[in-house]
C-alpha cells in the first residue's frame, strides 16, 4: 500500500512539473520604446540604430506623447517597416523622422522638446514581438563621436528593459 501511495505521489508531482514547464506563457503582441527626450533643435538630432533579430518583418509606428505646449497624439501616417534579420537607422531631426526610404513629418510638434513612443508589431496578426527581438541604441548630437542617449525604455507587456 505504501508503494502505491508513493508511486501515485511521484506521478502527480511529475505531472505538475510538466504542466508548469509547458503551460501557456504570456507572449507579447507588440513592443514599445518610450523616448522621453526628443527636440526640434538642429543640434539635438537623435540617431537610433534598431535591429530586427526576429524571423518576421515588423511594422513600426511613432506617436508623440507630450510637447512643450501640452499633450499630443499623432499616429496617422507614421508607420514604417523593418525587414526580418536587418538593422536600420532611425533619425529624429527637427519635426521629421527618417528611416530607410520613409520620411515622416511629426505634424503636432512645431518647436522645442517632445516625447514619443515607437511601437513595433508583426506584419501578420500571429506574430509576437518582444523587446529582445528589437534591440535599439540611440545617440544624440552633431559632434563626433555622438553622445550616447540614455533614458529610453522598452515595454512588451511581459518585461520592461531600461536603456
Amino acid at each position: 500500500m505504501r508503494k502505491l501511495i508513493t508511486y501515485t505521489m511521484m506521478a502527480i508531482l511529475i505531472m505538475v512539473v510538466i504542466s508548469m514547464s509547458t503551460g501557456n506563457k504570456a507572449e507579447a503582441s507588440s513592443a514599445t520604446y518610450y523616448m522621453p527626450y526628443l527636440h526640434t533643435n538642429a543640434s539635438n538630432v537623435v540617431y537610433c540604430v534598431i535591429g530586427n533579430v526576429s524571423s518576421n518583418a515588423l511594422t513600426g509606428t511613432f506617436s508623440t506623447m507630450t510637447t512643450e505646449t501640452g499633450t499630443a497624439t499623432q499616429t496617422a501616417g507614421t508607420s514604417f517597416s523593418i525587414a526580418a534579420n536587418t538593422t536600420q537607422m532611425i533619425t529624429f531631426s527637427g519635426t521629421t523622422i527618417t528611416t530607410g526610404s520613409s520620411t515622416i513629418t511629426i505634424s503636432d510638434v512645431t518647436s522645442g522638446s517632445y516625447s514619443g513612443k515607437l511601437s513595433f508589431t508583426g506584419t501578420t496578426t500571429s506574430t509576437n514581438v518582444a523587446c529582445n527581438d528589437i534591440p535599439m541604441s540611440c545617440f544624440q548630437g552633431t559632434t563626433n563621436p555622438k553622445r550616447n542617449l540614455a533614458g529610453h525604455t522598452c515595454d512588451d507587456g511581459t518585461s520592461t528593459l531600461a536603456y
